[in-house]
């Protein structure tokens, strides 16, 4: 009886292993969906109706956004979690290269300003 006992638990235990090892599957097929997804919206940046150094900052600056995103899908395809510290290190990394693009696009901004002020 012992035996048939501990063979049902088992039974059981492997069931909701397979269960758990379905939904992970089918979390990262989402996730990764996700990722191969990331970065069509820049392509949306090229047609603005702006000078052609301010589309580009524009766009570069959505790249940063869509890597920084890259980076905590697959972290979490990766690790299945979010956790803060994690998220905090990535924010730290592409801080930087926000700050770099956006001071793209405000260059680009005044230097066209500048060019209509000759202009004028």
């Amino acid at each position: 009886m012992q035996n048939t006992k501990t063979m049902e638990t088992l039974s059981k235990k492997n069931e909701t292993e397979t269960e758990d090892v379905r939904i992970l599957r089918e979390e990262t097929k989402k996730a990764l969906k996700t990722l191969y997804s990331i970065g069509t919206d820049a392509e949306e940046f090229k047609a603005l109706p702006l000078s052609e150094s301010t589309r580009a900052a524009i766009y570069a600056r959505r790249k940063v956004s869509d890597a920084l995103e890259s980076l905590f899908v697959l972290h979490r395809i990766l690790y299945c979690v979010d956790d803060e510290e994690s998220a905090n290190k990535i924010l730290k990394a592409a801080r930087g290269m926000e700050n770099i693009a956006n001071e793209y696009i405000i260059a680009s901004i005044e230097d066209k300003m500048g060019v209509i002020g000759k202009e004028i």
